[in-house]
């Protein structure tokens, strides 16, 4: 499956696994949208849509500032909570964006958030929306966001879930519906593309959203365990997260955990989705992919980065070592 067979506009249900998903989001088309994949809340159509506007929220302030226009010279560890040179400077930039009249006013609150100073949470809920539909996409050079909505089991009120639905996708972002609760909300469309299963075998619905190139992912414990261990290694000077890799003019190109082209070298670094079938057939496909291509590939779980990360730093440094050229 890929993310070009997916419809794109409004509410939709999906029988797709989460696996299945989670493996498509790994080789993207430039026109494919953003997607995040989060967990449906419950109680009131309000409280289902306060949910997702949090949840977008938390996974806007960890893109800061890719999505902030003319802020590539904000490094994240040289700003100061609540700084107010950085705030008056992040305010200002907000207000340069490219999106429709009025949302500069929540982009620069979302800022301020960003960098320590609340006040994006007392706007109303369509307004910071609007901004987080126009902020998320930019992060990755995109223009549309979809939704990946995972509902395990079915929702003790229906209404208040297609109502929040209908409200998030009023604002131009796509919704999906997955697992076996989206079943019963038979009033939004059944669109047929994967013969996966429902999903039941994947990990707990958590917030999942792509990396950005050039950095461990901001939600990856383990990926951020990693870089502050290489950081330290002069061996290691010349890497690079999350970014493409091209396999030949037959194949488009892959997007790796991280490179060490010296040694052509690609580490993975896998959570638990990784352990669903979908994404375990997919990664072992990818690998092949690589090796065909010439590079070599490591695998690491995330328990092991976080339970031993010097070892594993010790067994890339062998094979950086052993294959730069």
């Amino acid at each position: 499956m890929r993310l070009a067979d997916l419809p794109l506009g409004g509410v939709t249900r999906l029988p797709v696994a989460r696996g299945a998903l989670a493996a498509a989001l790994d080789d993207l088309d430039a026109d494919d949208p953003t997607v995040v994949v989060l967990p449906l809340g419950s109680g009131s159509a309000s409280d289902v849509a306060e949910g997702v506007v949090e949840a977008l929220t938390g996974v806007a302030v960890d893109l800061f500032p890719a999505w902030l226009p003319g802020a590539g010279w904000l490094e994240i560890k040289d700003r100061r909570p609540g700084s107010r040179l950085v705030t008056l400077a992040v305010r200002g930039l907000a207000h340069e964006h490219s999106g429709p009249p009025g949302v500069g006013t929540a982009l620069s609150e979302l800022a301020r958030l960003a960098v320590g100073r609340p006040g994006f949470a007392r706007l109303p809920r369509r307004e910071r929306l609007d901004a987080l539909a126009y902020a998320l996409p930019r992060s990755y050079g995109r223009t549309r966001l979809a939704l990946a909505c995972v509902l395990d089991d079915a929702p003790s009120a229906p209404d208040a879930v297609t109502g929040a639905c209908d409200w998030v996708a009023g604002a131009g972002v796509t919704v999906w519906l997955i697992g076996p609760g989206a079943a019963p909300l038979d009033r939004f469309a059944l669109v047929h593309v994967d013969e996966g299963d429902d999903g039941a075998s994947a990990p707990a619905p958590q917030v999942l959203y792509p990396p950005l190139s050039g950095r461990p992912h901001p939600a990856s414990a383990a990926e951020q365990r990693l870089e502050e261990a290489l950081t330290r290694q002069p061996w290691a000077v010349a890497r690079r997260w999350n970014t493409l890799v091209p396999l030949g003019v037959l194949h488009p190109d892959v997007r790796v955990d991280l490179l060490f082209d010296v040694a052509r070298l690609v580490v993975e670094v896998d959570g638990a989705d990784h352990r669903t079938p979908e994404k375990y057939a997919a990664d072992r496909r990818r690998d092949a992919d690589l090796l065909l291509a010439g590079y070599r590939v490591l695998r690491f779980t995330n328990e092991h980065v976080l339970s031993d990360v010097s070892e594993v730093a010790s067994i890339i440094a062998a094979v950086v070592e052993r294959y730069a050229q």
